[in-house]
């Protein structure tokens, strides 16, 4: 069961006056990031910075951890610091971007007055199978295997260098890196955490309040791909884009902190006007145009039959088609060619209305659909040569994988 920690056991640093504002740290930090944005609020809001479970100066989590954990310690914060039902602005970054989420997943949106997210790393949303995903893995299993061999600063060099690019744990003084060494063993328990999430997009559609999502220019893929994921789920994301990494709202604080602000009075002064989300709007015409380029793939067996048809037709009597000579093998390539269009017709509109319709994290099946098309045109081509028994398993391959295809986009239309 989650626990509520006692308030002497949470790390707080709460200044100003006025309506209250939330604040939630990234893995390997603490509340001292918010130290600028605190001082340019406090003449107007109540800032409430957390230190997160096991940084500052509240405990490490004991066995069983999981986020809700985290949303506990937040709620411990609310219920003592807020009036019942008071309402607050909410503000994280990264993992705690994540709790943010949590927090206003669980019945709490009624409270949140506006959201503010720097790149909320919800990897559990990816596919299983999913390359970011996979790399992920991989990175925790490296921190994981380093820690077990006693190389803490080793783990701690792996996921710095995994957010802030390669090299950036180098850079750090080693005061800081001994600091982010003793961290490591929360940062493997997050990763779990946030692994073993049960929480889909339909939940997470449900938070019904202003949203500021903001990524770095410069963060690693998956980060900026979670983001984009977020901005299509949430119903009311304004999104920005800054200058900088994933861990801008430490290292540029200048270039992310007037964009949280900004929001915050827009929400509060009742004149947000909801920004056009970079690209979101464009993200259904970069979908198919995904799809199409897919789908040119397909054309090639189409060409290779045109062609292989051309050439005999070219180089024989049979350029003259009213004759009636063509030979059997010349008829089966042109049956072959014909039913090749019809299917590639309706392959055509079926990726590219799939590709408008899955989550960005599903657009890799786009390609994977395309290679198997033409795989099955090629086992239809064959069999169809060998004998016209023989052109089944490829004329049925491709004709069922275009009727699941409108199948599962009326499913997820529906869903």
């Amino acid at each position: 069961m989650p626990y509520l920690l006692p308030a002497s056991r949470i790390g707080l640093r709460i200044e100003g006056h006025g309506p209250p504002i939330v604040l939630l740290h990234s893995s390997m930090s603490s509340k001292s990031q918010w130290r600028e944005l605190i001082e340019s609020l406090r003449d107007r809001y109540r800032l409430i910075a957390i230190d997160l479970l096991g940084y500052g100066e509240s405990a490490m989590p004991g066995d069983g951890y999981r986020l809700r954990d985290e949303v506990s310690l937040v709620e411990s914060v609310l219920a003592h610091e807020l009036q019942p039902g008071e309402q607050f602005h909410l503000i994280g970054h990264s993992y705690g971007g994540i709790v943010a989420l949590q927090l206003a997943a669980q019945q709490h949106t009624h409270r949140i007055r506006s959201l503010s997210l720097f790149e909320p790393i919800a990897f559990h949303l990816l596919p299983d199978r999913d390359p970011d995903r996979a790399e992920l893995e991989a990175a925790r299993r490296e921190i994981s295997d380093r820690l077990d061999a006693g190389d803490a600063h080793g783990g701690a060099a792996c996921f710095v260098d995994c957010w802030s690019g390669a090299g950036a744990f180098a850079q750090l003084r080693e005061e800081r890196q001994a600091v982010l060494a003793s961290q490591v063993p929360k940062v493997l328990l997050e990763y779990r955490a946030v692994a073993d999430e049960a929480r889909n997009a339909a939940a997470y559609r449900r938070i019904d309040v202003p949203t500021c999502l903001v990524s770095g220019r410069w963060s690693p893929e998956v980060a900026r791909r979670l983001t984009t994921i977020f901005s299509e789920i949430l119903p009311h994301a304004s999104c920005f884009e800054v200058a900088a990494g994933h861990m801008a709202p430490i290292t540029h604080p200048a270039l992310v902190n007037p964009i949280f602000e900004q929001f915050v009075r827009a929400v509060d002064s009742g004149e947000r006007r909801r920004a056009a989300p970079s690209g979101s709007w464009l993200a259904p015409f970069r979908a198919a145009a995904f799809g199409l380029l897919a789908a040119a793939i397909t054309v090639l067996p189409l060409f290779a039959m045109l062609v292989a048809v051309g050439n005999e037709r070219f180089l024989s009597e049979t350029i003259d088609p009213t004759l009636g000579k063509e030979s059997p093998k010349m008829v089966v390539n042109g049956r072959v060619a014909d039913n090749t269009l019809q299917q590639f017709v309706c392959f055509l509109v079926g990726i590219t209305v799939v590709a408008v319709s899955v989550p960005i994290a599903w657009l890799s099946i786009i390609p994977a659909l395309a290679i198997t098309f033409v795989i099955c045109r090629i086992v239809f081509w064959i069999g169809y040569r060998i004998h016209p028994l023989y052109r089944a398993p490829g004329f049925s391959s491709t004709a069922y994988m275009n009727l699941f295809m409108y199948i599962g986009v009326l499913w997820l239309r529906l869903a």
